[in-house]
């Protein structure tokens, strides 16, 4: 059954022993992060954590709620992800030939999975308190202040078709933001949009809800997709959603926590640096500015975090959850790519492995069309072709095929900021194989060798 708040989340993990309550008084400034450093990486056996004190704040903070694909699958609402990807697949393929996108857009359009417009259970009027009433972290030493990094930012443009989104945003003063989106990002397009009207665009940012629509604001759908409604799709049930009160924008009806502002197009603030996955600090630059207009929250709100930073972390088993169960939507478009594997330490680069059907003539002018196009691997740094009969979670014969790679001038090629490599077999490759009536007859009578202990 889907958890419809943090709350109800919290319980489950509970239950499953997947929670840690700390009831120490913690210091937001650096200490809290040192603990959800510690934790990802394997102390407390990566367990959800949840801050019941917080020093200059009544909120408690809960950390690391994605942390392995088993929770992600809960804040789903199942069991298994495989289920969830498996379900995708199944119902993309009955719309037969149609473009996976469009396919996913068709199965979201459904009324049974559209979000319920209902009243909000964010109750208290948190506004006088401003941004320091939130225990927003420090993370890293050098970061240029503290950080909110799961919020779900909700976006429109001017004619109203919305977007909740997932960018961190910097803690300027009491009533200012920093918000960091990248000018690809769908908040970026729907400010621009805003600007040649010459009007401020209204911003909502959302903490905590139901967790399934927290983990879709992290990853890219199909044009004219709400998040919401994939949410709905993927859970069976819609999700309930409430207006602001300072705009039309809609925002969860179970958050804990309720952010509305307004950023004026071209006014921008120093943002950063800021600690980043890549292990390194992600350089100072000019975002543009949320001013806030109003703050609501529950009475008894918990805030909700994530880190970044060296893996394993957080956000990368949020990743692996996305690769899994949006990689039916690739193979359904191109579906001579049988497997797609994609480390974790590179994932958010789509650092990608593919199983390329053997039978199949395609050729490395075909896999760089498919990075310009797919969702995916849209962006993707590295991009490795093997035969779809490679193991492609066995780092040993990945090496192994990759160094055996015959002709390497033919075979690497850097295009795009990106890294292809075909590690194919060649069309005249013979596998070496012992035979058949030999590796019979040596099954039959190993007893006899002695060899059984």
């Amino acid at each position: 059954m889907r958890p419809d708040d943090l709350n109800s989340y919290l319980i489950l993990l509970e239950q499953a022993d997947q929670l840690r309550v700390i009831k120490a008084l913690v210091d937001r400034h650096l200490e809290v992060a040192t603990i959800i450093d510690r934790v990802s990486k394997g102390a407390c056996q990566n367990r959800a954590l949840l801050f019941e004190q917080v020093k200059n704040s009544n909120i408690p903070v809960a950390a690391n709620l994605f942390g392995s694909c088993q929770r992600v699958a809960w804040a789903l609402g199942s069991i298994d992800l495989q289920e969830v990807a498996d379900k995708v697949a199944r119902d993309v393929r009955g719309f037969g030939q149609m473009s996976a996108d469009q396919a996913v857009a068709n199965l979201c359009s459904q009324s049974r999975f559209q979000p319920h417009v209902t009243v909000s259970e964010t109750s208290l009027d948190a506004t006088k308190e401003g941004l320091g009433g939130l225990p927003a972290l420090k993370f890293w030493p050098d970061d240029g202040g503290c950080y909110i990094t799961l919020g779900q930012v909700v976006t429109a443009d001017p004619q109203g078709q919305e977007n909740c989104g997932m960018y961190r945003m910097q803690v300027l003063d009491q009533q200012r933001l920093a918000l960091h989106c990248r000018p690809t990002s769908d908040a970026a397009a729907h400010l621009n949009r805003w600007g040649r009207i010459g009007k401020p665009m209204p911003v909502a940012i959302a903490l905590g809800g139901p967790p399934v629509l927290t983990w879709a604001a992290g990853i890219s759908l199909p044009l004219g997709v709400e998040e919401a409604a994939f949410s709905g799709y993927l859970s069976g049930r819609p999700i309930s959603l409430c207006r602001c009160q300072q705009s039309d924008l809609k925002v969860p009806a179970t958050a804990e926590i309720v952010i509305e502002g307004e950023i004026r197009v071209g006014e921008t603030a120093i943002e950063g640096p800021f600690g980043n996955h890549t292990g390194s600090y992600a350089d100072i630059t000019k975002s543009p500015i949320v001013h806030v207009r109003r703050i609501a929250r529950r009475t008894d709100a918990i805030y909700p975090t994530t880190m970044v930073g060296p893996p394993p972390m957080e956000d990368l088993h949020m990743a692996e959850a996305a690769l899994q169960v949006l990689s039916p939507l690739l193979k359904h478009d191109y579906p001579w790519i049988r497997k797609v594997s994609m480390p974790r330490e590179g994932i958010y680069h789509r650092g990608a492995m593919l199983g390329i059907d053997r039978g199949a003539n395609i050729s490395m002018a075909d896999v760089i069309q498919v990075r310009q196009s797919s969702r995916l691997l849209r962006g993707a740094r590295m991009m490795i072709l093997y035969d779809d009969d490679t193991e492609l979670n066995s780092p040993s014969e990945l090496y192994w095929r990759l160094i055996n790679v015959s002709g390497w001038q033919r075979m690497v090629r850097v295009e795009s900021d990106c890294l292809f490599i075909d590690a194919r077999r060649s069309r005249g490759w013979r596998d070496l194989k012992a035979d058949r009536t030999c590796l019979s007859r040596v099954r039959g009578r190993w007893h006899e060798y002695g060899l059984d202990v």
